[in-house]
């Protein structure tokens, strides 16, 4: 069964166009599911209600690369974000219609806490932001770095996203995953403990980079301005590229 659409709620996914339906030749889900499925219709629309069901999402090759979804955003919630900058110009890259930057300011959430989620439940913004990563295909994430780890933004959102159930953090989404920083490192820590963890919080890690001394290496208007780092990225986009046209 090929689904599209998937509008996830605390209790069940609401799902258009589902059953019959044929999804882009070029965007393909197949579900598998690990016990009963019941699938409906009322007058809302299609749901499958899944109890006890634990879904593995497989994403088709790509064969038209125009035509994928990019979904990019920084681990920061700094409105002068240098790692947001690094995002839009990674994306640059590729189709510009098909692409979105999220913005974490929009997804900021009381911090994590047990009672609290016992109490009233995982946020919506959660579900959102999960919604987001599952509708795309790339995902292009450049991580702030705050005392050698994650900002505390990111990390919330991500200790959100990661107690809904039936899917893992990042949705089993191939992803470029980056970092910099204004010092010499460039993120090196927060990449290392990324690179780390992203693999068993389903990112799947396709390429990472790091450019160190932002602002001596990076123009607004320009974008990498070194040459050898730029190469570097142009390499690193070249082998993501590859990986949906297999």
């Amino acid at each position: 069964m090929v689904l599209r659409n998937v509008k996830y709620t605390n209790a069940k996914f609401h799902i258009q166009n589902c059953c019959q339906c044929s999804a882009p030749e070029e965007i393909k889900l197949n579900l598998s599911f690990s016990f009963f499925v019941t699938c409906l219709t009322d007058a809302v629309g299609p749901y499958v209600f899944l109890d006890h069901i634990a879904p593995t999402v497989h994403h088709t090759p790509i064969k038209l690369l125009q035509n994928m979804k990019v979904l990019g955003f920084a681990g920061s919630n700094s409105s002068a974000s240098i790692n947001k900058k690094l995002v839009r110009y990674a994306a640059s890259f590729f189709d510009h219609d098909n692409i979105e930057i999220l913005d974490l300011n929009d997804y900021e959430m009381p911090i994590y806490k047990m009672d609290r989620e016992k109490e009233n439940g995982i946020p919506q913004l959660a579900f959102d932001f999960a919604q987001k990563i599952d509708g795309s295909d790339l995902l292009i994430v450049s991580l702030a770095e705050n005392n050698g780890a994650y900002s505390a933004a990111f990390k919330n959102i991500f200790d959100w996203v990661s107690r809904i159930p039936i899917r893992k953090a990042f949705g089993d989404i191939p992803m470029l995953l980056m970092a910099t920083s204004p010092g010499p490192r460039g993120g090196a820590s927060v990449l290392e403990i990324a690179k780390g963890r992203m693999p068993r919080s389903g990112g799947i890690v396709l390429e990472t980079f790091s450019l160190p001394n932002f602002y001596e290496n990076f123009d607004t208007a320009k974008g990498i301005t070194n040459e050898e780092f730029k190469l570097q990225l142009e390499n690193k986009i070249a082998f993501v590229k590859a990986h949906f046209t297999k």
